[in-house]
């Protein structure tokens, strides 16, 4: 059996490491998950101070925003994360989701297909597409997508 170190009254012990982005993220999602909605946006700000290259944390700071009614806050945040990672299809999608909400529609078809180009499968971004484009009087691409 493998013996543990002792550490003796004089010496000190190590200093822990500050807490990281992927830290204050983590404790964001969990409070995110349980309703805690200022509790998740302070969490993803903080993780954002750490890292403001951390795209999941802008994402999920604008669904926090979105859930709020909070539209034009989330659309600032969607596009941060997609600075980060352009190929976020979750993030593209809500981005296209608040822009049609607030009328922009030619945009948020643009998002949607950039997403549905990504993800091809994923039946939720086919019905956004065919919606925003329905909205739009385009019924027959509307169908086909």
């Amino acid at each position: 059996m493998p013996r543990l170190p002792v550490v003796e009254p004089d010496q000190a012990f190590p200093t822990p490491l500050p807490p990281a982005a992927d830290d204050y993220y983590s404790l964001g999602v969990t409070h995110h998950r349980r309703g805690h909605w200022d509790e998740a946006i302070a969490c993803y700000q903080q993780a954002l101070a750490l890292d403001d290259a951390h795209a999941a944390a802008h994402y999920n700071l604008g669904v926090v925003h979105d859930q709020r009614g909070e539209t034009g806050e989330a659309i600032v945040c969607y596009q941060r994360a997609i600075a980060h990672a352009p190929n976020y299809a979750k993030a593209l999608s809500n981005l296209g989701c608040a822009l049609a909400k607030v009328g922009q529609l030619d945009q948020a078809i643009e998002l949607y297909e950039q997403a549905t180009a990504r993800n091809p499968t994923w039946a939720t971004l086919h019905n956004n597409l065919g919606q925003a484009l329905s909205r739009k009087g385009e019924t027959a691409a509307a169908i086909a997508s």
